[in-house]
């Protein structure tokens, strides 16, 4: 097995990070000119550049909470009961601009681009700070157990529980222009779990595409096609509590098809939830294509969620599902018409 591997040079290693402020998201990334509500990449020299734009007309945040028990849920021990209705505390005065139509990730603009030529690879852990892994074919896992380790170019074939893992603790890991497969082959597989910058991720074959840790962004990233044996409850992006600085803009997950359980999963069932920033994507399909469900704990809340100006395909029963949690809802639109949507629906 041969391995491309050096040390990544200081100036290349600079992180992404987000803010959330009242009216506006904003990533600060030397490789990016701004942050749109659906990415806009284009090809420059060395390879793609996203530009995403978060500052948008739109209405005054409106905080709904619902307390109905819906039909479909997530953890051991949910059982459905009945549809849920949501309360805005205001009203939209204007209407926002939508998320456009078109331009979304898929596979022309995601997972390792064409004519890399790739080189095979078992299971492969990484304990080298600063590490770069750079046009492997690996089939096995990959295993992240450093600082500031750069993926990119890069597929993952793995029947692993977990195909790709990123050790708590470790910081300034991204993962570019990969590709995670699960061949559908395990029940409960994860593609990626962990704190990682992800961007132009294709992931797809496994139960749930992406367990972010605290502090993850995940952009421009295609996560479809799940698949996984036994009675599998699909997520997108699962958030399942004890989490918090995450932000999810201008991807593309796809449950068409699915009737369980969301595109974006953030619930409370490990602990609380806060600072979760889901802006500018294209999510479809599932129970609830998102949900923001604090059903588990009265102490443990899930507060600071921002579901703004993205596309939703409806799921099952509907758009989707707040119960007991802060959440602010602005500007999401049905994917196929264009119009304003609310929770459930």
């Amino acid at each position: 097995m041969r391995m491309k591997l050096a040390v990544l040079a200081a100036a290349a290693t600079a992180a992404i990070t987000a803010t959330v402020a009242a009216a506006a998201v904003s990533a600060d990334d030397p490789n990016t000119a701004s942050c749109t509500a659906a990415p806009r990449i284009d090809e420059v020299p060395g390879g793609s550049q996203i530009t995403v734009e978060c500052t948008v007309p739109r209405p005054p945040a409106v905080t709904v909470t619902v307390t109905a028990t819906p039909g479909p849920s997530t953890g051991p021990t949910t059982t459905p009961s009945s549809t849920p209705t949501s309360t805005p505390t205001s009203t939209p005065t204007s209407t926002p601009t939508p998320p456009p139509a078109t331009g979304w990730p898929g596979a022309p603009n995601t997972g390792v681009p064409d004519g890399i030529e790739l080189e095979d690879s078992g299971s492969l852990t990484v304990t080298t700070n600063g590490a770069v892994i750079d046009g492997l074919d690996i089939n096995g896992s990959l295993t992240i157990r450093a600082n500031n380790v750069v993926v990119k170019n890069t597929r993952i074939r793995s029947n692993a529980f977990w195909p790709v893992t990123i050790g708590n603790g470790t910081s300034g890991v991204v993962l570019q222009d990969i590709e995670v497969d699960g061949g559908g082959a395990t029940a409960g597989a994860s593609g990626i779990v962990g704190p990682a910058t992800i961007i132009r991720a294709d992931v797809h074959g496994v139960e749930n595409g992406l367990v972010p840790g605290s502090g993850s962004v995940i952009r421009a990233s295609w996560i479809h096609d799940l698949s996984s044996p036994g009675s599998p409850h699909y997520d997108g992006i699962q958030i399942d509590g004890d989490l918090s600085g995450i932000t999810i803009i201008g991807n593309h997950v796809d449950l068409t098809n699915r009737t369980q359980t969301a595109a974006v999963m953030i619930d409370n069932y490990y602990g609380p939830i806060s600072a979760i920033t889901v802006v500018g994507n294209l999510l479809r399909g599932g129970g609830y294509t998102v949900y923001a469900d604090g059903q588990f704990s009265t102490v443990d809340r899930i507060v600071g969620v921002l579901y703004t100006n993205n596309r939703l395909g409806k799921g099952y029963y509907g758009y989707g599902l707040v119960r007991n949690a802060s959440v602010t809802w602005t500007g999401n639109v049905d994917h196929a018409t264009g119009a304003i949507v609310s929770p459930g629906g």
